[in-house]
Formats: C-alpha cells, sequence, structure tokens
C-alpha cells in the first residue's frame, strides 16, 4: 500500500467513498489504461470486453452516472494505488448525497467548498470548478466540493471530497 502522504490527502482519508455507497455493490471491469481509485470510470461498450477507462466529459454526457474506482479494498490497494492496465478495477455507482474522494489533476485550478465540479475535460477520471450549465470548456456538474484544495502548483495529482448531486 502506498504510504500516506498529508500534501495529497489534506483529510488524511483511506476510502474512496467517504459517504454513502454500499461495499458491497461494486462492479469490476478490465482497466483499459492505467486508473486510480477516485478517478470518474465508465465501462466503454465501443470495447469489445467492455472495459474500463476514465471518464471523459463527452462520455459523461450521453451516460448521466457517476461511476468512481475504489481503492483495492480486497488486495489491501490503498487510495493511491493505481490500476494497471488489464487488471480489474473496482468501481460503484454513486447517487445524490454520496461523498467520494474524487482525483484532481497535478496543476489543475483551485477548487473551494462549495464550487460545482465536472470531469477535467483535460484530465479524463479527475475532477476539476465547473459551471452547473456545462458547456465544452466546463462540463455539466457532477456534485459539489465539500473542501478546498488548490493544487495549482502541485506537481503530483491530489483529492478532493465531492458531494454527489
Amino acid at each position: 500500500m502506498t504510504a500516506y502522504n498529508a500534501a495529497n490527502n489534506p483529510l488524511g482519508l483511506y476510502r474512496v467513498v467517504v459517504k454513502g455507497g454500499d461495499d458491497r455493490n461494486y462492479r469490476e471491469g478490465r482497466a483499459n489504461t492505467a486508473i486510480y481509485p477516485g478517478m470518474l470510470v465508465y465501462q466503454n461498450v465501443a470495447n469489445a470486453d467492455g472495459s474500463v477507462d476514465p471518464a471523459t466529459s463527452t462520455n459523461f454526457a450521453t451516460v448521466k452516472k457517476v461511476d468512481v474506482a475504489l481503492e483495492q479494498m480486497y488486495v489491501s490497494g490503498g487510495p493511491f494505488d493505481q490500476y494497471a492496465v488489464n487488471s480489474v478495477v473496482q468501481y460503484q455507482n454513486l447517487h445524490g448525497g454520496d461523498e467520494f474522494m474524487g482525483r484532481v489533476a497535478a496543476g489543475a485550478a483551485q477548487i473551494t467548498f462549495g464550487d460545482m465540479v465536472g470531469i477535467d475535460p483535460n484530465n479524463p477520471g479527475c475532477v476539476l470548478t465547473t459551471t452547473a450549465a456545462g458547456s465544452s470548456a466546463h462540463p455539466a456538474a457532477i456534485g459539489f466540493a465539500r473542501q478546498t484544495v488548490n493544487n495549482s502548483a502541485g506537481a503530483s495529482a491530489v483529492t478532493c471530497r465531492i458531494e454527489v448531486l
């Protein structure tokens, strides 16, 4: 398991889903690319095997559901241990009121408590501040920030607590 790093996880949480959800009700799929816990994902039906990819603002506009990659709870993986290509990704569909630790890309603009967040169009699977209405630059919101995170000068990804709409 990756060691705890206060800079990457300021709340010190070792779970991706921190409120709501159901540990027994998760899905699995093959990682088509490297995926980190906290990334928004989707089952890509364009792939013959329905493998899992990081979500983009384009496919979120179509599927309209929040699936988040979980920590590798059954193999002692933590919230910063990546799923390698072709490994089995555990992910869960979240609903309004559920909270999770979303992945914020390195160098992403500050997310302030209460900001609406959506999928980062430049970093699939990651979240960023957005507008509820959405646009090509800022996708439709999936939730709002429950903490302030400034990673604008960050060299690595961090997490931000997000409440799903």
